[in-house]
């Protein structure tokens, strides 16, 4: 029963009631072994007792000879250790996560034959436009402004024409498509034509 008590505190560090003791011990201990249990403890120096009124509470012996200096040092002492340790940790985490980036050898022969096929269709393209020369800045403008210009003229003659084709439609008894059928209109989807 003395060792139960002793392990008890022991995981327990702090003070107990009796109450908290016979609460914290296997079932099959009552009061009074755990008192008796207790006094031999007392008695023999491995627990201390303090009496508040009639509540009594237990501790064990904190036997120690090294000062409260001594001890914040080595408490100093753990936390650093600890500290390395968890960089260490962290310094092999961050190895590992490094590994699981890396690609295998058949990977990287896969990307490079994949790479090899691009270069060689890009190479063949560009011998389609072997002797051809850049075109000169003012002739691009020139050449855009027209395109622009023809276009602007392009939208508003389709405009137009759609703005007559709709009010022929108002009175029109069929569908719109049979309206072009029968006149011989042919629309850009028609003919596949696409504005660039």
């Amino acid at each position: 029963m003395e060792k139960a008590i002793i392990g008890f505190l022991e995981e327990n560090n702090r003070p107990h009631s009796m109450n908290d003791i016979l609460n914290g011990l296997p079932e099959q201990s009552n009061k009074k072994d755990i008192q008796v249990a207790i006094d031999h403890l007392t008695n023999d120096n491995w627990i201390d007792v303090k009496t508040y009124g009639k509540q009594k509470v237990y501790y064990l012996k904190q036997n120690t000879k090294r000062s409260s200096k001594e001890l914040n040092e080595e408490l100093l002492a753990i936390d650093r250790k600890i500290n390395e340790f968890n960089g260490k940790i962290k310094k092999y985490s961050s190895f590992e996560k490094q590994g699981e980036e890396h690609v295998s050898l058949a990977e990287l022969l896969e990307k490079k034959e994949h790479l090899e096929k691009q270069l060689r269709s890009i190479k063949d393209s560009l011998k389609k436009f072997n002797g051809v020369y850049a075109i000169d800045a003012e002739v691009k403008k020139k050449v855009q402004s027209d395109y622009d210009k023809y276009l602007s003229f392009y939208r508003k003659r389709k405009r137009l024409c759609l703005d007559m084709l709709d009010a022929i439609l108002e009175n029109y008894p069929k569908t719109k498509r049979h309206l072009f059928e029968e006149i011989g209109i042919e629309t850009d989807e028609d003919v596949g034509f696409q504005l660039v």
